[in-house]
């Protein structure tokens, strides 16, 4: 007697296309340094490097935040909320 193997079908994820993929690369690309550049700056402002870690980082927290809120708002239906006790 043999024995029958199965195989699940794994869907691919999905891609997402070069036309959007590619700018946000150089976007992102861009932003690094740019953002390396600003820290710098704030450091030399501050005359404090740590200070000037400290807001960087608060001003990303604080973006992502509204960001999250943002994204987690729009995926919430009117009709989940109405049907909740």
């Amino acid at each position: 007697m043999r024995a029958r193997l199965y195989c699940e079908t794994v869907s691919q994820p999905a891609r997402l296309p070069a036309a959007v993929g590619l700018p946000v690369a150089l976007a992102a690309g861009i932003a690094i340094p740019a953002q390396s550049r600003i820290n710098g700056a704030l450091g030399t402002a501050l005359d404090d490097s740590l200070a000037a870690a400290l807001v960087s980082f608060g001003v990303g927290l604080a973006v992502m935040n509204r960001l999250g809120r943002a994204a987690a708002f729009r995926s919430v239906k009117a009709t989940d909320v109405l049907r909740q006790p």
